[in-house]
């Protein structure tokens, strides 16, 4: 498994963004009225990227501040969520839809809240390392799928 980007000395595994990816696909296909294209998918993976870097410098940014999400805010969070759904059923496709079990949507939302913890970051040193994706491949991977 390789890294696409390192962000501050901590890697985003290919396997933590394709599996972002998908997600992001899902909602975009249930939120946009657009049709994916190979040419506008190498946007949206860019986008995607993005999103997760950014969400990962709010992340760091986070616990050098010492915020601290409850694990009662993130159940009661979960539980709004899953309000939202006709049935168990619903709920369950629903996450599996997103690739996502409870495990991973806690985290998710720890990630979401923390992100949302932080209005302003302060100027910060930002190192933002390329991942160990050789240059030759570097293209096929916002090419491919």
């Amino acid at each position: 498994m390789s890294d696409v980007v390192i962000i501050n000395g901590e890697p985003i595994s290919s396997e933590t963004f394709e599996t972002f990816f998908k997600r992001f696909m899902v909602e975009i296909e249930e939120n946009e009225e657009i049709e994916i294209t190979k040419e506008n998918k190498k946007y949206l993976k860019t986008e995607a990227l993005n999103h997760l870097i950014e969400r990962t410098l709010f992340l760091q940014q986070a616990k050098s501040e010492n915020i601290e999400i409850l694990d009662s805010d993130v159940f009661s969070r979960i539980d709004e969520i899953k309000a939202t759904f006709d049935s168990e059923n619903e709920w369950k496709n629903e996450l599996k839809k997103l690739d996502l079990n409870e495990i991973s949507l806690f985290e998710e939302i720890i990630s979401t809240t923390c992100s949302l913890s932080i209005t302003l970051i302060p100027a910060i040193e930002i190192n933002i390392s390329p991942g160990l994706i050789p240059a030759s491949s570097a293209g096929e991977f916002f090419i491919t799928s």
